[in-house]
């Protein structure tokens, strides 16, 4: 989950952006707002976001000051201003976006959606550690499993049928999102009822709307919104030629 915070000196702003966020098609945690430069100094000096939204004239000072204070920021920052002509310092000091007030929430979600891809690329390190095993709740204790066992995993409403290679399926009371929150690394979102193994994939077919088969012979629909992450991560993982 990509985590914001909001500083706008003007509440019904924050409000209003706030209110865009939770409407999105799109998991934001907003995790703070500030209304100044110096309380949004001191939020960002105790919290850890992916995403600023920052406002460029602020009444203690100009957005784009506060962040000559964090010479090495992590997060992405993301103007959010009326005023147009600010916007070549911004990318100077390597803003990630520039958006115009009254903000259209079709144009942020294009934003957000890039940066969201942005971020899981950067988390999705296929050989950044080694095979890891998962413990897994059963009626009758826990069960073991190592991560590169599993081929895929399926929704199914409040429960998550777990595919694993050379075994039987296993049912487990645990949703899809909460797998998904576990197994970053070699786990691929695919659509909203399928998480795969990335390396159990062989064939990627853009057709029909686009599906990916399997080691095992699954064919697993891909959503549309995850089309380009999913290419994306395929030629990451894969010698392109």
């Amino acid at each position: 989950m990509m985590k914001a915070i909001i500083i706008d000196d003007e509440k019904k702003a924050r409000e209003g952006l706030a209110a865009i966020l939770e409407m999105l098609d799109l998991e934001v945690e907003l995790i703070g707002t500030a209304d100044s430069l110096q309380s949004g100094s001191r939020l960002l000096k105790k919290c850890s976001p992916d995403v600023v939204f920052l406002d460029i004239e602020l009444q203690d000072g100009l957005g784009v000051e506060m962040l000559d204070n964090f010479k090495e920021r992590k997060w992405r920052t993301i103007f959010t201003t009326a005023y147009g002509h600010y916007a070549i310092r911004a990318l100077k000091l390597k803003a990630y976006d520039y958006i115009l007030k009254p903000i259209d929430p079709i144009e942020l979600e294009d934003t957000l959606y890039r940066l969201n891809e942005e971020l899981f690329l950067e988390r999705f390190q296929l050989e950044a550690k080694p095979e890891s095993r998962l413990s897994i709740p059963t009626s009758e204790g826990l069960r073991v499993i190592q991560t590169g066992h599993i081929i895929r995993l399926q929704s199914e409403n409040n429960y998550t049928n777990i595919i694993i290679e050379d075994e039987k399926d296993l049912l487990v009371s645990r949703t899809l999102k909460k797998f998904e929150e576990k197994l970053i690394s070699g786990f691929l979102r695919v659509h909203h009822s399928h998480l795969v193994n990335v390396k159990k994939v062989v064939e990627y077919v853009k057709r029909d709307g686009g599906s990916l088969t399997l080691e095992n012979g699954d064919s697993i629909p891909v959503g549309k919104k995850y089309k380009t992450l999913v290419e994306k991560v395929l030629l990451q993982w894969t010698t392109n030629v």
